[in-house]
């Protein structure tokens, strides 16, 4: 019993290690950013993910013929929310 206490300890801090250092919030904007694409837009590949210090936000860059296109979702613990759509606008 005090050895299934120590693994859950041990995953709650790594849990928390890896949301706090943003490695669970860049995959979860990576995902929503690609379900939000593949639903509204065919033919568009994802390139990249990065996070935009200066405006707080995450750009996920989709490619379709050479040309990129970035959609911004917002910042946060839990980024789901598309906030810009380059084919929509400000959402």
């Amino acid at each position: 019993m005090a050895k299934i206490w120590k693994v859950g300890i041990i995953a709650f801090i790594a849990i928390i290690i890896l949301w706090g250092s943003g490695v669970i919030p860049k995959g979860i904007a990576q995902i929503a950013a690609q379900q939000y694409v593949s639903n509204l837009y065919k033919g568009l590949t994802y390139d990249s993910l990065d996070y935009s210090k200066e405006k707080g936000q995450y750009e996920v860059t989709f490619k379709k013929d050479s040309a990129g296109y970035t959609f911004y979702l917002e910042d946060g613990l839990f980024p789901t929310k598309v906030t810009y759509d380059p084919f929509q606008g400000t959402i």
